[in-house]
């Protein structure tokens, strides 16, 4: 059995997330009757392709790299 990591079910469970999204967007796409609710689908399928991807550099980054935390964390909108 292989030893598993935290980082690696993280990895895992982003690359899923992803491919759902993708999916997702594509069935948007091909039901687009342009929809108040496909809209908001659209916005919040941006976000959650946004967050999946700020959480994969999130399991490369150094965390010595303050400037590229800062920056993370700015669209988080956890900057002060």
């Amino acid at each position: 059995m292989t030893d598993l990591t935290w980082q690696d079910v993280g990895r895992e469970a982003n690359f899923e997330i992803r491919c759902l999204a993708r999916a997702l967007w594509t069935v948007i796409e091909r039901s687009d009757t342009g929809s108040e609710d496909t809209v908001i689908a659209r916005g919040m399928l941006r976000r959650v392709a946004e967050l999946s991807e700020l959480v994969h550099e999130a399991f490369v980054q150094d965390d010595d790299d303050e400037r590229s935390l800062k920056e993370a964390a700015s669209r988080l909108y956890l900057t002060h």
